[in-house]
């Protein structure tokens, strides 16, 4: 007997220690198989998320505003004679307090396009 691995086909009939060659190839490609499909079904696990889009968000366009100091300018022009007391800005609402002579007056000054409200 020869210790030497035969590579390839062989007789039919011949034996290498004590197994067929087809025999050998044949536990070689089942375990081959084995291997291979273990690691398929591993792979095959990994959960693959589906795709969902972003929401979509709605784009809110940037409304300009006039300055405070437009404000108060605009404020005093409908109280020629008055002394301003404060600017605030609410809800896009210019809110400037004038006292004329002896009298507290609110005017109302739109933010965006400058026009007086009340």
């Amino acid at each position: 007997h020869s210790s030497a691995v035969q590579v390839g086909f062989a007789k039919q009939g011949s034996k290498i220690k004590g197994a067929t060659t087809m025999s050998r190839m044949f536990k070689f490609a089942a375990i081959a198989l084995a291997a291979s499909l273990l690691a398929g079904t591993a792979v095959a696990q990994v959960r693959i998320q589906p795709y969902v889009p972003a929401p979509k968000i709605a784009v809110v366009p940037k409304i300009i505003l006039i300055k405070p100091s437009q404000a108060l300018r605009i404020a005093m022009r409908a109280v020629p004679k008055g002394k301003a007391l404060g600017v605030q800005l609410r809800n896009g609402v210019y809110h400037v307090r004038v006292k004329d002579a002896n009298q507290v007056r609110l005017l109302l000054i739109d933010a965006t396009k400058g026009g007086v409200i009340q």
